[in-house]
């Protein structure tokens, strides 16, 4: 399968979902903008995208149903990472070794 259409058909899965909602796609596109990977208080991820810390939990909380995210709990019960998980990353392969 090309590489466009394996992003296309994750996609496509995550989009007929009907358990995400459009507040998750946010929460998303914002993981992927940080590099797929972030480590910071709700408040703060919250305050950045203009959302409830309670509204983002339950989106967090949803996108790890879909297997979209995993949570990675550290030291500290408070201390947690919310990455993307390896299925829904863009490879980072150069674009030029795929096949077209």
């Amino acid at each position: 399968m090309l590489l466009g259409e394996q992003v296309e058909n994750l996609f496509m899965r995550l989009a007929l979902d009907k358990e995400v909602k459009g507040q998750d796609y946010r929460v998303l596109m914002y993981l992927l903008a940080q590099g797929g990977s972030l480590e910071a208080p709700l408040s703060a991820i919250g305050k950045e995208l203009s959302l409830d810390p309670n509204n983002l939990n339950k989106s967090l909380i949803r996108l790890e149903r879909a297997g979209v995210i995993a949570r990675i709990r550290k030291n500290s019960r408070r201390s947690l990472t919310y990455r993307v998980t390896d299925e829904f990353r863009y490879p980072n392969e150069p674009l030029e070794l795929c096949e077209a």
